[in-house]
């Protein structure tokens, strides 16, 4: 602009020209561009300003009417002399000029002479006010493309900055624009001349080309895909795309890529779930039917083999059937082992390093001498917080299955370490979403075959194997994955089909409130002659219990639900001195009858029989009422130790493989 006001200098008589502008907010006129004086003087001007509604002063008048006002004699007029422009630069004559655009004046352009030169000015009025219009019209403009700029500046950095990517292509899907969160998703550094059928997977082109399809017909689309990175990984996304039309002309399309990735992998985390915990509700109902059935053929088979101990063969068929028995009750555990991720037990504190070395041990004599085991612990670990035969079964179960994925030969190595998960704690481990805190990782890691991703997903689910008929129940990894989730853990796993396999065990580092009191042994002496309430449902258990209390010399009475139970210990219960109670029954079930009971008498001496284990199902909360567990299914033995027991006046749990801790040491008491 300063050049322009210097031309018209040069070509008008003007000495000197300037351009105040219109500051419509602080409703002033200031001076923005001048020529044709000393710079002191302009920059002294500049903190003029001039208040549009001043009556007096022409600058002022000429924006406010928008008319132009010329002064031949400055001397001979009646300007304000004071005025301190006019004193300043003390013009003979000046002309100042509305600049408007559309009727609207946005500034002034004023022009002087320094000499006086009669009606110099007047003569050149009509060229003055026509090229005022020019520099109006010019002024505008470059404020319209300063907006454009700045509009275009905002509108790229929005685009640059945006979440989703953003790419522009042509007719031919060639990409004309891409912003660097495209480049960031996709992994390449430059996206422009890419045809956007490069970013995508073979078999999901036909996708991109049912979205284009229906750009090219004018129609906005949406679709989620699989595109396809630099480095050949998959990304999931969502592009919406809106065509760019010229009237009826498809001319390429704009469209805004949203990476879901994350949003995918931890909806399918989320399901992966949801669908262990319905499958562990199922086990845990299937395990206690179960465990009813097994109650009769294993108290049945001990009865007989104790009646028929003189007939050998008879006995041999015996074993058979108890043995048969106590692997399915092993079966039942390892599902209710599995099912009870959905409910954790109270955990001990458990030493990792300590119990990796005795599953080592009993791992010698399985391995083989083509297989190579090594150990690598981290000394000075803190203990965590599980439950150490079970993390042993854990570890165990993994090393029995690499050592089947590698026929031929191989390496297991197991190790220990503590590690921080949880927020920016360890990238590696991000799919795990767990909750933040201090871990020990228990690692299993092989040689062998390797496990293909599309078995990955599955090799939790109960009863999944890939191993022959016969050589896999298919539970020992839903077991492990069981007891870890049970301890509040993760479980991790990193294979490949060829590559060997890794599971990572993370188990919380124990806290104070994680240390238990130890159970109490069981005692000798198990006859007697009191009088027990025997309450089940199931008329094979009923019997069983029946006929091993009396074959001990208890004096037995028997009811098939908890309505008949309170009839009979209402009426009798002076007599009774022990309830041995089923805890799920029709009509009545247990929880409902031991509430009955403690109505008729608060000091009844209960046990409650049960497939559960003692922290499932609400018995941590009965039991610390006083009430005792047997948990099926049991040996006569059992049975018959926990009633003594209980009349004796003493209290413990009969709960299978159940571990505590005592000044930090393990025991397991085998009931």
């Amino acid at each position: 602009m300063t050049l322009i006001l210097q031309r018209l200098v040069d070509v008008s008589v003007l000495d000197r020209a300037a351009i105040f502008l219109v500051d419509e907010e602080q409703a002033i006129l200031y001076l923005a561009h001048a020529v044709g004086a000393p710079a002191d003087y302009i920059k002294e001007a500049e903190t003029y300003t001039v208040p549009i509604q001043k009556k007096s002063n022409i600058i002022a008048r000429v924006a406010r009417t928008g008319k132009t006002e010329l002064v031949d004699d400055v001397a001979d007029s009646h300007i304000n002399k004071k005025n301190p422009l006019i004193k300043k630069f003390q013009p003979q004559a000046f002309i100042a000029l509305p600049l408007k655009v559309r009727g609207k004046v946005f500034g002034v352009l004023v022009g002087d002479q320094e000499k006086a030169g009669g009606k110099v000015i007047s003569t050149e009025r009509d060229f003055l006010i026509s090229f005022s219009n020019q520099i109006a019209i010019a002024i505008h403009n470059a404020h319209l493309y300063r907006k454009l700029e700045d509009s275009e500046r905002q509108y790229r950095e929005l685009v640059e900055n945006a979440h989703e990517g953003i790419w522009v292509v042509d007719e031919n899907g060639i990409i004309t624009f891409a912003n660097q969160r495209l480049s960031t998703i996709l992994g390449y550094e430059e996206m422009l001349g890419r045809n956007i059928n490069q970013l995508v997977p073979p078999d999901k082109k036909r996708i991109l080309l049912k979205l284009l399809v229906q750009n090219m017909r004018g129609l906005v689309a949406q679709e989620e895909i699989q595109m396809l990175c630099k480095e050949g990984e998959h990304v999931s996304a969502i592009i919406s795309s809106v065509p760019i039309m010229d009237g009826e002309r498809y001319k390429g399309s704009f469209a805004m890529v949203t990476d879901i990735t994350e949003k995918k992998r931890m909806e399918t985390k989320l399901l992966h779930q949801q669908k262990m915990e319905s499958i562990g509700t199922m086990a845990g109902g299937i395990a206690h039917d179960f465990n009813n059935i097994l109650t009769g053929v294993l108290g049945y088979a001990s009865l007989l083999k104790h009646r028929l101990r003189d007939q050998a063969e008879t006995k041999r068929f015996i074993d058979i059937i108890e043995t048969s028995s106590l692997r399915a009750a092993d079966l039942v555990r390892q599902l209710l082992a599995f099912s009870r991720g959905t409910q954790p037990e109270d955990l001990q504190v458990v030493y990792p390093n300590r119990v990796i070395r005795e599953t080592t041990r009993l791992l010698e004599s399985s391995l083989g001498k083509d297989l190579q085991l090594e150990v690598d612990l981290n000394q000075g670990l803190p203990p965590i917080a599980a439950n150490s035969t079970q993390v042993q079964q854990a570890v165990l179960n993994l090393c029995l299955n690499a050592r089947d994925a590698m026929p031929n030969g191989g390496k297991i190595t197991i190790s220990s370490a503590a590690v921080a998960l949880g927020g920016k704690a360890s990238s590696q481990y991000k799919d795990l979403a767990a909750e933040p805190g201090q871990y020990v990782r228990i690692r299993v890691a092989d040689n062998g075959i390797g496990i293909s991703q599309e078995d990955l997903d599955k090799i939790f689910d109960p009863f999944f194997t890939t191993k022959e008929v016969g050589k896999g129940s298919g539970l020992g990894l839903a077991m492990v994955y069981g007891i870890v989730q049970n301890s509040r853990g993760y479980v991790y796993v990193d294979s490949a089909e060829g590559n060997g396999t890794v599971f990572d065990l993370f188990f919380r580092v124990a806290e104070d409130k994680d240390r238990q009191q130890s159970l109490r042994r069981l005692t000798p002496g198990l006859a007697g002659e009191e009088t027990v309430l025997l309450v089940d449902d199931e008329p094979m258990v009923r019997d069983l219990g029946n006929e091993i209390l009396r074959s001990y010399g208890y004096q037995v009475v028997l009811a098939c639900d908890g309505l008949e139970a309170l009839e009979i210990y209402e009426s009798r219960g002076a007599d009774i001195d022990l309830v041995v109670l089923d805890l799920l029954m029709p009509k009545m079930g247990g929880k409902d009858t031991l509430a009955g009971l403690r109505k008729l008498n608060p000091a009844a001496k209960v046990i409650i029989c049960s497939g559960y284990g003692a922290r499932e199902n609400g018995l941590q909360k009965l039991m610390a009422s006083g009430v005792n567990l047997v948990q099926k299914p049991f040996k006569p033995e059992e049975l018959v130790s926990a009633v003594r027991q209980v009349l004796d006046g003493e209290t413990g749990t009969k709960e299978k493989n159940e571990t505590t801790s005592l000044s930090g040491e393990n025991i397991a008491v085998q009931s």
